[in-house]
Formats: C-alpha cells, sequence, structure tokens
C-alpha cells in the first residue's frame, strides 16, 4: 500500500498484520503474517471449506488473529487483506 503526500511524494505502508485469501471453489486458503518474538514474523497458513461452517470457520480464525475481542466498542484491530495491501474490518 502506498500513501502520496502533498507535493507528490510516495511513502510505504507498513502493515502489522497483512492476510491474503485464495478462494476455490470446495475450499480457501488463508495465510496470515503477525508480529512473533523478537521481532520476528509468524505466518500461519488453513484451510476452510467454502461451506457455510466453514466461511464462519475462516471469519472467527481472521477475527482472532485481528485481536477483535468486541470489548472495545467495535474498534478492533484491522487485518490488511488483497491484491496491494488493501484493508477492512473483519
Amino acid at each position: 500500500m502506498w500513501i502520496a503526500i502533498a507535493g507528490g511524494s510516495v511513502l510505504d505502508q507498513v502493515v502489522e498484520r497483512p492476510a491474503a485469501l485464495e478462494v476455490h471453489k470446495e475450499q480457501v486458503t488463508a495465510c496470515v503474517r503477525t508480529p512473533g518474538e523478537g521481532g520476528q514474523r509468524r505466518q500461519e497458513v488453513r484451510e476452510f471449506k467454502t461451506t457455510v461452517r466453514g466461511l464462519l470457520a475462516l471469519r472467527d480464525w481472521l477475527a482472532a488473529l485481528a485481536g477483535d475481542d468486541g470489548c472495545d466498542g467495535g474498534g478492533g484491530r484491522v487485518l490488511a487483506a488483497g491484491v496491494g495491501g488493501v484493508g477492512g474490518r473483519v
């Protein structure tokens, strides 16, 4: 993701918790990178079925990794996902 600044400069934005989804007819593969110990990055990859139950499990997994416990009035953290780091709430 890039951020434009007045005067035409462009800066790279570092995304703390990027996520990617690969969607197929019968399964979705999800990859999330989160901060780990000692400044390292932790990467998790999981597969989910494209059934209602499987997609709800995907939603719950992503929400848990985003740190959205529902106790902050809907604030929560944001997972950035997709091409070019497009972000959104889980």
